[in-house]
C-alpha cells in the first residue's frame, strides 16, 4: 500500500493544527506552509478536502484561517485517509484475466491486506502523531 502525497500533506496540514489547537486564533494557510515546510500549491484544495470531510473548520476573512473540527485525539490516520483517498479504489476487484476462482482468490487476499492496514491506520491518532514528532524533535534536538 502505497501513501499519496495528498495524503502526506494532508498529515502535515493537520499536525500544523494539532499543535495550534486549543488557541483562539486559526491558522492561515502560509502559516501552516511555514511550520511544516510545505511548499504545496495544492494545500487549499486539500483542506477544503478536509473541511469537506467534517476534519476542519475555516473562517473566511482576512483574520480567518483554519483549525481542527475536533479534539486531536479523536481523529484517526484512518479518517484522514479515508477522506482523502477513495477508499472503493483500494478494496474493488481489478480486472484480470485470470478465472474467476482465481480471481477471487487475489481479490480476497488483497482486501484483507488492506483491511490490516486501515486497523494500523484506525490505531493512531493526530494527537499520537503529534506527541511522537514533538519526541522526535527533542531527540534531534539533544544529539546537535
Amino acid at each position: 500500500m502505497q501513501l499519496t502525497n495528498k495524503f502526506k500533506y494532508s498529515i502535515l496540514a493537520l499536525l500544523a493544527l494539532t499543535k495550534n489547537h486549543g488557541n483562539s486564533e486559526p491558522l492561515q494557510m502560509h502559516e501552516i506552509e511555514a511550520l511544516q515546510g510545505l511548499a504545496n500549491r495544492n494545500l487549499e484544495s486539500l483542506l477544503t478536502t478536509l473541511k469537506r470531510g467534517g476534519l476542519v473548520k475555516s473562517i473566511r476573512g482576512s483574520q480567518g484561517g483554519y483549525f481542527l473540527a475536533r479534539e486531536p485525539e479523536d481523529i484517526t490516520i484512518l479518517d484522514v485517509f479515508s477522506c482523502i483517498e477513495e477508499l472503493d479504489t483500494f478494496l474493488s476487484p481489478k480486472s484480470t484475466s485470470l478465472k474467476t476462482t482465481e480471481k477471487n482468490l487475489i481479490q480476497d487476499l488483497r482486501v484483507e491486506t488492506y483491511q490490516a492496514a486501515f486497523s494500523i491506520l484506525q490505531k493512531y491518532t493526530l494527537s499520537d502523531l503529534y506527541h511522537r514528532q514533538e519526541m522526535l524533535r527533542k531527540v534531534v534536538m539533544y544529539h546537535i
